[in-house]
């Protein structure tokens, strides 16, 4: 028979699990923020070319940040000759988040 917390667990979607583990690192993760604009070119618009963001493909944690109500600096990431959209974030969190989070939200 399964405990109430691991029922609870079960049901929980991977983008709930995500936000839950994001507000309970809230600290950490604003700690980790790069948020360095200095050396960009432009106006960073385009996380392909903005200094302090990650390389594409954080779309799923963007919604997750946005379900727990904290800023990840998401932006729309642009790159190559045929480019196909994606989502960068701050690339300090992108680490914190690569180096911290459990495998299983990776």
């Amino acid at each position: 028979m399964e405990t109430a917390a691991q029922e609870t667990k079960m049901k929980q979607t991977k983008k709930q699990a995500r936000a839950a583990w994001i507000t309970a690192n809230a600290q950490a993760i604003a700690a980790a923020r790069k948020n360095d604009h200095s050396k960009c070119r432009g106006r960073c618009n385009n996380g392909a070319i903005c200094y302090s963001q990650s390389g594409g493909g954080w779309g799923y944690w963007v919604q997750a940040f946005n379900a727990a109500r904290i800023n990840c600096d998401a932006r729309s990431y642009w790159s190559g000759s045929l480019p196909t959209p994606s989502t960068s974030i701050d690339a300090g969190i992108a680490k914190y988040i690569r180096d911290n989070a459990p495998v299983e939200l990776l």
